[in-house]
């Protein structure tokens, strides 16, 4: 990632995004804690800003404000087109599975804020937004040992003061 002087600097374990600290825990001391974290993308000019977290086994995304304000989305986001709100699919690499789905938040300023955690949706994929009111992904809808997984696409779409989801295309997913 380009330099961002006065934004984004390490000093020792240290990464600092403007008020933002992330510092890394080494291996040596505690091979079940370690953690390395390095700053990789410009989210929004700025403001957000992408880091890669790397762990013994396995790694994360973090989104960090320079507000001393980040979430973990655990992989490098999708914005709207208009950028008032992120979405990312949530795999834990580690233990091989999906957390909880997805997660869509709100990018209000330097504040992020959890909007949506779809149930019961496993694997999910392929995240695009089709405007700015509506998320469309694929998920897993069944597993049977040895037989391919079948997939179907979901849609979230803004239903005021929410967000609904729904496995048909709203008029709002151009």
């Amino acid at each position: 990632m380009a330099a961002h002087p006065g934004v984004v600097r390490r000093v020792g374990a240290t990464l600092f995004i403007g008020r933002t600290e992330l510092t890394d825990i080494s291996c040596e001391v505690d091979v079940d804690s370690c953690v390395t974290f390095r700053a990789r993308d410009l989210l929004i000019e700025g403001r957000l800003f992408g880091v890669d977290v790397g762990y013994y086994e396995g790694q994360d995304y973090v989104v960090a404000t320079t507000e001393s304000n980040w979430i973990t989305t655990g992989e490098k986001p999708v914005f709207s087109p208009d950028a008032r709100y992120l979405a990312a699919a949530v795999f834990n690499e580690a233990y091989e599975t999906m957390t909880e789905g997805f997660h869509l938040w709100a990018v209000d300023g330097l504040t992020l804020r959890r909007r949506i955690v779809p149930e019961a949706l496993s694997y999910t994929a392929d995240l695009a937004w089709l405007g700015n009111a509506c998320l469309s992904f694929t998920a897993q809808d069944s597993y049977v040992q040895g037989a391919a997984p079948t997939r179907s696409t979901w849609y979230v779409v803004a239903d005021r003061p929410e967000w609904r989801l729904t496995n048909k295309r709203d008029a709002r997913c151009p």
